[in-house]
């Protein structure tokens, strides 16, 4: 009967051998196949790769290039908006538009919040008043909680600007003196460090609407 089933204790040893064979023989080509699609794969992926580079350093030079040329043409113009009382003096960011208001450039100037040494003295000058305080009101626990993140944050020295900032800012709506010397310390110890130029261009679209156009790949 064609459609009889054959269970395995059904076949002679040769049929099972041959049957075994057969297995052995496609388990192989299978991965024979897996590895040829896999180096495959790899020489695709190389040679795509290798087509964008092809481009990539163009377009990045000239977008280096034309993010220089801007900045060098408007900081005269940065310059004059200081120098009349247009703009602060180290403002961070700078927007230049046409008359008709339809194009416009921003340039900023993008800072990170850093501190130095004198940090530790100031944790010391903290740690000093809460091993002081036994008031246990809601505004001290609060204050505590404060000041134990900070000095959690000492063991690795990685404090976070965020939390010296709500330190400074509780501390002086405490004012405690040896609290306000602490604050005013972590204060001297804090810096600002430029970390990059960037220049942002708009234009309005047809309904008016002003729209930014993408100067990096991940904008675009």
């Amino acid at each position: 009967m064609e459609n009889e089933k054959v269970t395995l204790p059904d076949l002679t040893p040769e049929q099972f051998k041959e049957l075994e064979r057969q297995f052995k023989a496609k388990q192989k080509a299978d991965a024979e196949k897996k590895a040829a699609d896999r180096v495959a794969l790899l020489q695709m992926e190389d040679e795509a790769v290798a087509e964008i580079f092809g481009e990539v350093e163009t377009v990045s030079n000239a977008i280096v290039s034309f993010k220089h040329r801007c900045i060098k043409k408007l900081e005269p113009l940065m310059r004059m908006k200081t120098e009349h009382a247009k703009a602060a003096d180290k403002q961070r960011s700078y927007s230049f538009s046409t008359k008709s208001k339809d194009m416009k450039v921003v340039v900023d100037y993008n800072e990170t919040l850093k501190f130095d040494d004198g940090i530790h003295a100031a944790m010391e000058l903290a740690k000093q008043w809460l091993d002081e305080q036994a008031d246990d009101s809601e505004k001290m626990q609060m204050m505590t909680t404060i000041i134990e993140n900070l000095l959690g944050q000492s063991r690795t020295g990685t404090y976070s600007t965020d939390k010296l900032l709500l330190f400074v800012s509780s501390a002086e709506e405490f004012d405690q003196e040896l609290l306000n010397k602490a604050a005013e310390a972590v204060k001297k110890s804090l810096y600002k460090e430029m970390t990059s130029v960037s220049v942002r261009v708009f234009k309005k679209d047809e309904l008016g609407q002003m729209k930014q156009l993408p100067l990096s790949a991940t904008k675009a």
